[in-house]
């Protein structure tokens, strides 16, 4: 049964959020939960996330802790005294990329964003 415990594990530079699920052994074993974001940034320190949506964009920023002000029509800009601490939680990647991924692109090809 699962204790309802939630931890915040940093994978690959990436932050995910796993559940602790207890089975009863004293082993413990961990799962992903469904439905994380990935987040990217660049040295422009614009923020991202994939899948990227509005809501999705919302909800990084209240799980980084970063506030709403700091929200650009299509993006969120990195506080400069924060660089270093969301730097270990998402992936730096061009300006280009950035775009890429705020236009719905991928490999050049554009996404159904649905």
């Amino acid at each position: 049964m699962t204790d309802g415990k939630t931890l915040k594990w940093l994978c690959a530079g990436i932050g995910i959020q796993l559940r602790l699920r207890n089975e009863g052994r004293k082993m413990c074993r961990f799962e992903a939960c469904q439905g994380h974001m990935v987040y990217y940034y660049d040295n422009m320190r614009h923020l991202v996330c994939k899948p990227y949506s509005k809501e999705n964009l919302h909800k990084m920023a209240v799980e980084l802790n970063i506030k709403r002000c700091w929200f650009h029509k299509n993006h969120y800009d990195i506080p400069k005294r924060r660089i270093e601490e969301i730097g270990k939680k998402a992936t730096l990647i061009s300006p280009r990329e950035i775009l890429a991924i705020i236009k719905g692109v991928d490999n050049g090809k554009e996404v159904n964003k649905g």
